[in-house]
């Protein structure tokens, strides 16, 4: 605090550097509008990635300020290098995809395959 006093550049600078980020991250939220259409692409991602999608669970909005957490869990079936590679591109999405848990389990139908199940939040603006 007396830093902040004898120089409130330091603060006015850190103000600046955290709205930069928050601008950063807001790029990376998913707009309200285009929902759907991230669920379809995540669909497309699974079966370009050679998996399968056994169930997907969207749940309802939580509000967090002026932004929403989207709550979300679905699980899929594939080989192992299948599944980890749908895991690397989830990872680099260009939305941010927060995964909270994940659980990979051997298939019991297919000795050969695995199953996941992952819960996530994506974070959604207002248009």
């Amino acid at each position: 605090q007396e830093k902040i006093t004898k120089d409130p550049e330091i603060l006015l600078s850190k103000i600046e550097e955290m709205r930069n980020r928050l601008k950063n991250l807001e790029k990376k939220f998913v707009p309200e509008g285009e929902r759907a259409q991230l669920f379809d692409d995540l669909k497309g991602l699974i079966a370009k990635t050679e998996n399968y999608l056994i169930s997907l669970d969207i749940k309802p909005l939580v509000a967090l300020g002026t932004y929403q957490k989207l709550p979300f869990a679905l699980s899929v079936k594939g080989d192992y290098v299948d599944i980890t590679l749908l895991l690397d591109k989830l990872e680099n999405y260009p939305r941010l995809i927060d995964i909270k848990d994940i659980k990979i389990e051997p298939c019991i139908e297919r000795p050969s395959e695995v199953v996941m199940s992952l819960g996530a939040e994506l974070f959604v603006i207002k248009d």
